[in-house]
């Protein structure tokens, strides 16, 4: 039995199509295959378990490091017209064909070195982790700040209202923690470290710069305003632990035999007494600044310095659209690449509204991460009116059928099959495709 896996940017387009090839495997009674699908988060775990990989097109720049990370594995780029219509026959016929290796284009080029560094994929990666705390917090928030004043005034001072606001505290409120923790985990991951030693390596670390006063602990950069600070942590906090790991190697030596995760223990100890001796001096100096504490220098020099320049002003999150589309226009996954650089950015200014919300102020942030959903209907471009339209009013069949195919997906911001199958390299569309953002933006 041959294992297939077929990747995409977050496995959703890919699960439709793997329907699809299951459908078209059936017919095939001569070869058993075992057909799955899976997101960029998922690779790692997947892959060394598949025979043959298909790489979605649109992550075509990913191509030459699959092909080196896994020289073994098979790997076969989907052509986007075969994507777009979820042919899953298609797919399977690629298997009759000799695997080819592309040249790879500048703009690919240029994708695979922004998108493919292990930091932006490990923090990406972080703040999809995080999605279930933010919402469920969100959620908390509403509940507790609902907008419906005889509402407000019933729950005031009740145990409901202490439970509301202990658990916005615990969510919203320690957002930084979270990102420290999840930043060391699968930082250290793609490291070759062990993700948990490597995580509360730096979740430690992270507490120690927090500044203590009277003996308590400043609650303060827990929340947004930590959260560059709990980023830039975790980063160091993990290159210190892969620096210092041979250190270890050396000193456990005779420890070879014995079970791994008590060998993993032992051999976190030297890097993380190396962490926690760095970033104790660190406090230490900044406790005789006028900052008092690394997170508030941080805060007031980097994280407010760049949310203004690139967070706060219209003109930055429109040339932000401007790449995503032009990267997508030609193929390639723009929100994998442009949103690696941009999600840290928005989210602290996300999390600052909620908190304005909660303390019953005006939000402060026209710009956030949020922003980009409202900006875009059905995914990138905008594309759900125009799918709406292809689906019953086109009188090309080809056209008809993709814009059925995309319409329902369209819904849940799924547009990988219209961009494919209609945007992609076709001057009629660039102008459109390009300009919509930026008129819906405004």
């Amino acid at each position: 039995m041959k294992k297939l896996l077929v990747i995409c940017g977050a496995g959703m387009t890919s699960s439709v199509l793997v329907s699809s090839m299951r459908e078209a495997a059936s017919k095939l009674p001569e070869t058993e295959y075992r057909i799955g699908s899976c997101s960029l988060a998922q690779i790692e775990k997947y892959v060394p378990q598949a025979d043959i990989v298909f790489l979605a097109p649109h992550l075509s720049y990913m191509e030459k490091d699959m092909r080196r990370k896994y020289p073994e594995t098979p790997v076969f780029l989907i052509p986007a017209k075969t994507y777009s219509e979820v042919n899953g026959q298609g797919v399977l016929d690629l298997l009759k064909q000799k695997e080819t290796v592309r040249s790879e284009s500048l703009l690919s080029s240029a994708a695979s070195r922004i998108a493919g560094r292990n930091s932006l994929r490990s923090l990406t990666l972080a703040s999809s982790s995080m999605m279930m705390v933010l919402v469920t917090g969100g959620v908390f928030v509403v509940i507790h700040n609902f907008p419906y004043q005889p509402y407000l005034d019933l729950i005031k001072g009740t145990r409901v209202d202490v439970l509301l606001s202990a658990v916005e505290g615990l969510t919203i409120n320690c957002i930084a923690v979270y990102m420290a923790f999840l930043m060391g985990w699968h930082y250290g991951e793609k490291n070759g470290l062990s993700p948990g030693h490597a995580a509360l390596n730096s979740l430690v670390s992270f507490f120690i710069l927090l500044h203590i006063q009277n003996g308590s602990l400043d609650l303060t950069y827990l929340g947004t305003r930590g959260l560059f600070c709990a980023m830039i942590t975790a980063f160091v906090s993990v290159r210190i632990f892969k620096l210092t790991r041979n250190v270890s190697l050396r000193l456990f030596r005779p420890l070879q035999t014995v079970p791994r995760p008590i060998r993993e223990s032992f051999l976190s100890i030297v890097p993380m007494f190396c962490s926690v001796l760095l970033f104790m001096t660190i406090t230490a100096v900044f406790a005789m600044s006028d900052y008092h504490s690394f997170p508030a220098f941080i805060y007031e020099t980097l994280q407010s310095a760049i949310s203004s320049l690139m967070g706060r002003n219209l003109f930055s999150i429109q040339l932000s659209m401007l790449f995503i589309n032009l990267f997508w226009y030609f193929g390639i996954h723009g929100g994998q690449v442009v949103g690696s650089v941009t999600k840290p950015i928005l989210l602290p200014l996300s999390m600052e509204n909620i908190a304005a919300k909660q303390a019953g102020v005006p939000l402060p942030n026209i710009i956030h991460s949020q922003f980009f959903v409202l900006c875009t209907f059905g995914g990138a471009g905008s594309t759900l009116g125009l799918a709406f339209l292809m689906a019953f009013f086109a009188k090309s069949v080809h056209l008809k059928q993709l814009g059925r195919i995309s319409l329902p997906m369209g819904i849940f911001y799924i547009n990988e099959p219209i961009i494919l199958g209609l945007m992609m390299l076709n001057p009629a569309m660039l102008v459109p495709f390009i300009m919509v953002l930026r008129s819906v933006s405004f």
